[in-house]
């Protein structure tokens, strides 16, 4: 079986990350962005999360947190543009899903 594009997009974003970093998104207890933004309304995209940025970053936008993953050297919006179903309807089940396997490959 073949797997959606969109997963394949979204777990070779999370291959970016250590396995500690994984596990911190896993473990955020807070709701976190999910779709267009890296950062809205107090709340983080995991890839944000995973690499510290709400720990370290004050006054935080949109713009601050895209530009800071930037400049760390992380490739973003891994599923835009792709065709599939993955990631599109209930995208937090889809993250830990695609974050636990990716962790188990790091494992």
């Amino acid at each position: 079986m073949n797997e959606d594009p969109r997963k394949i997009g979204l777990k070779e974003g999370l291959r970016q990350l250590s396995a500690s970093q994984i596990q911190k998104v896993l473990d955020w207890p807070h709701e976190m962005v999910l779709d267009t933004w890296n950062y809205c309304d107090g709340k983080y995209c995991p890839l944000a999360v995973a690499v510290g940025i709400p720990e370290t970053m004050d006054n935080p936008s949109h713009e601050s947190v895209y530009n800071e993953l930037v400049k760390l050297g992380y490739k973003i919006y891994n599923t835009r543009g792709i065709k599939g179903d993955f990631y599109t309807k209930n995208r937090n089940k889809d993250l830990i899903d695609a974050a636990k396997e990716v962790l188990e490959e790091k494992l």
